[in-house]
């Protein structure tokens, strides 16, 4: 297990002191527990391959310009497209 150094200001520490004292447990235990939740809340979600294929099939379509065929016949369309 790494070890790592966080700064907090007075309030902070006395309110973390206080509440790992009424739960019995370790102020590193609730800086851990508040760290994990906080990556679980934020990171960037990982797929699966599977899962992008899915992702990629209902995209399909999902978008739509009011321009028939632009893909092949995208030359046809110089400049900005309504």
């Amino acid at each position: 297990m790494s070890t790592i150094n966080v700064r907090v200001d007075d309030d902070m520490e006395r309110l973390l002191r206080e509440e790992a004292a009424s739960l019995g447990l370790r102020r590193s235990d609730i800086v851990r527990m508040a760290l994990r939740q906080w990556l679980s809340l934020h990171r960037a979600p990982s797929y699966t391959g599977q899962q992008l294929r899915e992702l990629a099939r209902q995209s399909i379509g999902a978008v739509s310009i009011d321009v028939p065929d632009l893909g092949r016949r995208h030359e046809e369309y110089p400049g900005d497209l309504p």
